[in-house]
């Protein structure tokens, strides 16, 4: 599989997602860019840890986790409570340390780009930067092991 086309995910906004003129709160733009980044991982079979602290591959812990080193992102328009939204992500750079992934959110009801972002994400062990394992590596090139469409 190439990295450049990891996935998706679709969402309905929720009120929580909003702020209080009922366009989408900026953070949550981040917010549903990193869930997407969770979804790819989990359908291949890679599982971070709620509290960050390991990181399973096929139900198997790795010594280390991932951290996220940097994140930003760029509304293109507004979106607001209802929406409809799909969220897509992709590598952007795969490094020994570090793993760079990009996404947008459409409104394919319009046809428009809604916000553009980027999270890199920071694999550490013992809060020391740390090879990223090889089965993750390979997992990132697999197409996904089962589907989930529940967001």
């Amino acid at each position: 599989m190439e990295l450049n086309r990891l996935g998706f995910i679709r969402y309905r906004i929720k009120v929580s997602d909003t702020d209080t003129g009922g366009r989408v709160f900026f953070p949550s733009y981040v917010r549903l860019l990193n869930e997407a980044i969770l979804h790819m991982f989990r359908v291949r079979g890679i599982t971070l840890h709620p509290t960050f602290s390991l990181t399973y591959v096929n139900n198997e812990p790795l010594e280390g986790h991932f951290v996220v080193g940097e994140y930003f992102c760029r509304i293109e328009a507004p979106s607001q409570y209802d929406d409809v939204v799909k969220i897509e992500v992709w590598v952007k750079k795969l490094g020994e340390r570090s793993i760079t992934f990009e996404g947008r959110m459409l409104d394919e009801s319009k046809e428009i780009t809604l916000a553009k972002g980027s999270i890199t994400y920071v694999y550490v062990h013992n809060d020391k930067s740390k090879e990223i394992p090889k089965e993750i590596i390979e997992l990132m090139h697999s197409e996904p092991t089962h589907l989930e469409d529940y967001f």
